[in-house]
């Protein structure tokens, strides 16, 4: 969605913002065997786990970019760190909610139950990582 507001600044002009406001429901990676995938399924299951192995991959590169923010000796190696934004479509939809000064919100769901312990753990580590990254 693109948000405009129309608010009176400071002297009472009007002033126009704007935003944008995404909701992705990452369901989480596809069990190939478990689904029993086949045909065009199978090759939109494969897209999904590429793309969330991708936005995997650019959670956990911001959150070491984050982390070697604070290292001064690290700049050089900051500096060189390619972010894989343009390797997925989600990550193409999303980039502009890692950098710069905007707000991102993750809701993550887990359930109690034990037969989901390792779907609920790989849940809680994505948030993790997601949690560690500072925008600009």
């Amino acid at each position: 969605f693109d948000i405009l507001c129309r608010v009176n600044g400071a002297d009472g002009t009007p002033v126009l913002k704007s935003g944008k406001l995404l909701f992705v429901d990452l369901a989480g990676s596809e069990r190939i065997k478990e689904t029993g995938s086949s045909g065009e399924s199978l090759v939109e299951t494969r897209n999904i786990n590429k793309s969330l192995l991708t936005l995997g991959k650019v959670i956990s590169r911001l959150g070491k970019a984050a982390k070697m923010r604070h290292q001064p000796e690290q700049a050089q190696a900051l500096s060189n760190m390619h972010i894989p934004f343009r390797d997925s479509v989600l990550t193409k939809l999303l980039m502009h909610c890692f950098q710069g000064d905007a707000h991102a919100l993750m809701i993550c769901c887990a359930s109690p139950s034990s037969r989901c312990l390792e779907d609920t753990l790989l849940t809680l580590r994505y948030a993790q990582q997601a949690s560690s990254i500072e925008t600009n």
